[in-house]
């Protein structure tokens, strides 16, 4: 907020509440510029519904309604485009961000001013990062950028644990660790201290099929449990609540 001018906003610049209201609001006027036929078209690539999360992704990754518009290469990426530049507009017009903006409006503002990197690098002498696996290319170069010029970062993270790449999350970026920081010193914990064996071992085995996995380990557990059983069911209830009524006896 306290850079909003240098980022040719007005302050004080404040979070959209209904980002959701805004985007359907803009998909609505932009899709009076095409014909029946058109639409159609374009919704047989992917449903509006699907739009905004797109949308999300590219903010995420730091891509740009430019970058869309000039590397697209169907009629639905330029209809991609038109919205989410006019999405954008809308924002700035109306001198507000939304949740995506917050990351990456910051990283490409301390990426371009030297002045800036340099002012808020200083206030840290180490990044911590948890859940690394799920950082956005946006996330990830703020950090970077933070921890400049001494590289003074601490990340955890597994790769097992990944939900977000759908959202973005970059969970590769843990494997390429000893390439992008070739200073960097890695560590592989392999002893599960906080769960039952029986859900340790059923993991292994889940994920043990896995197609992509690119940090091989052999995770085992360390503590011998107290209870004979930590995994229940399958079961299945009619609702939720008797589901719930189901796990309390079963854990009691």
């Amino acid at each position: 907020k306290e850079n909003a001018k240098k980022k040719k906003r007005k302050p004080p610049l404040k979070l959209e509440q209904n980002p959701q209201r805004v985007f359907e609001r803009v998909l609505k006027r932009v899709k009076k510029e095409y014909d029946p036929v058109q639409l159609e078209l374009i919704s047989n690539e992917l449903s509006e519904e699907a739009l905004r999360p797109l949308i999300s992704i590219y903010k995420a990754n730091l891509v740009t309604p430019r970058h869309v518009q000039e590397h697209g290469q169907t009629d639905f990426d330029q209809f991609t485009a038109k919205v989410y530049r006019a999405y954008t507009d809308q924002l700035k017009k109306s001198n507000k961000v939304d949740d995506d903006d917050c990351v990456t409006l910051c990283a490409l503002f301390l990426a371009d001013n030297e002045e800036a990197r340099i002012k808020y690098s200083s206030k840290f002498d180490y990044v911590l990062i948890d859940e690394f696996q799920e950082c956005t290319a946006a996330q990830i170069l703020m950090a970077r950028l933070l921890s400049y010029p001494q590289d003074n970062l601490f990340i955890t993270g597994d790769e097992d644990e990944a939900l977000f790449e759908a959202k973005g999350g970059q969970s590769r970026v843990i494997a390429e660790t000893s390439i992008r920081m070739p200073n960097a010193r890695c560590y592989t914990l392999e002893k599960n201290w906080r769960s039952h064996k029986a859900i340790v071992k059923s993991s292994v085995s889940l994920l043990a099929a896995m197609a992509v996995r690119m940090i091989p380990k052999k995770m085992e557990f360390a503590l011998e449990a107290k209870t004979r059983n930590a995994i229940i069911g399958p079961n299945e209830e009619k609702n939720e609540r008797e589901e719930v009524e189901w796990v309390a006896k079963e854990v009691a």
